[in-house]
């Protein structure tokens, strides 16, 4: 099992589900993986109770499925539900950018220019983790700008599906390059301070996700 840090902070319940919300966004906890209570407890250095409280929170918000007398499952979701997540996704992605661009401060800015930078040396490096880790930066940034809340709450919610497939659904160097390219479009719009073009290219950029995800779906069919 991946090793985790005993919690130290002292809003137990709150750091408890904010962890187990990271190890299934990093796909330490698979879709369909069952949580084994002992190991966590053992991990988190926490009892079951506080433990059992942050997984029925999770199940509540449908990351965490609760089967009797089988304990918890991290929560799975349909081919359809994936696909329909990453339209979902792209309608966000691109009232964001319409918002970002014209509120985007100097410091956002530069610190957008720098996960770029780091990205693009992950990718030559071979380094997917910390691929992903920049990629996922340059949009939090992105949506910290446009500066709504609700915005970015749903954000959340709906990448709470799709985020695992990253670990699993591999692309090959065509579509490689057109994701490099798209966010090269993103900086340059950003720099322009255009809302429309960079909610434009955010749209594109989101379909051309789906659209790769559904070829690799389809292979595995």
């Amino acid at each position: 099992m991946t090793e985790i840090e005993p919690i130290r902070r002292t809003s137990l319940h709150s750091e408890l589900v904010r962890r187990l919300k990271e190890l299934i966004a990093d796909g330490a906890l698979r879709p369909g993986s069952k949580l084994v209570e002992k190991d966590l407890c053992d991990s988190f250095g926490v009892s079951r109770t506080p433990l059992r409280e942050a997984i029925r929170a999770l199940a509540a918000e449908g990351l965490l499925v609760l089967t009797p007398n089988r304990g918890a499952t991290v929560a799975t979701v349909t081919e359809d539900q994936i696909l329909e997540s990453f339209l979902v996704m792209g309608a966000l992605e691109g009232l964001a950018g319409e918002l970002a661009a014209p509120r985007i401060t100097g410091a956002q800015m530069a610190a957008l220019r720098a996960a770029h930078a780091a990205m693009l040396d992950c990718r030559r490096a071979g380094d997917l983790d910390g691929y992903y880790a920049q990629n996922r930066a340059i949009h939090d940034t992105i949506f910290d700008a446009a500066g709504n809340g609700t915005l970015s709450e749903t954000r959340r919610m709906v990448h709470r599906r799709i985020v695992n497939l990253r670990f699993i659904a591999r692309i090959g160097d065509e579509e490689w390059a057109i994701a490099i390219a798209e966010h090269e479009e993103m900086l340059v719009a950003l720099e322009a301070r255009d809302g429309p073009a960079l909610g434009a290219v955010l749209r594109r950029h989101l379909e051309s996700k789906r659209q790769q995800v559904a070829r690799w779906l389809a292979r595995q069919g």
